[in-house]
């Protein structure tokens, strides 16, 4: 999918329950490249409630932060989790 750049329903699914184990088992599966790289890729859909759900499962207590996962997805969960300011 890299390789063609190419958005796609099913790989944006994966993509998103690849990221959700990653916070639930506290390791990461992709690189930070591949992961950057494939929110480059899905660029133009949403991610607000993708990263909500992000949020609750940290409040929640049914994920914890590290820092190789905040390196990963700290600024998604800034711009579309309702982080902060």
């Amino acid at each position: 999918m890299i390789v063609l750049r190419y958005d796609i329903q099913n790989c944006f699914d994966a993509f998103k329950v690849v990221v959700e184990e990653s916070c639930i088992n506290h390791s990461l599966s992709l690189s930070i490249e591949t992961y950057k790289e494939l929110m480059s890729i899905f660029s133009k859909r949403s991610f607000i409630s993708f990263f909500k759900k992000i949020r609750d499962m940290y409040c929640s207590g049914n994920a914890i932060m590290t820092t190789e996962l905040f390196e990963l997805i700290g600024e998604g969960l800034m711009l579309h989790g309702k982080i902060g300011g």
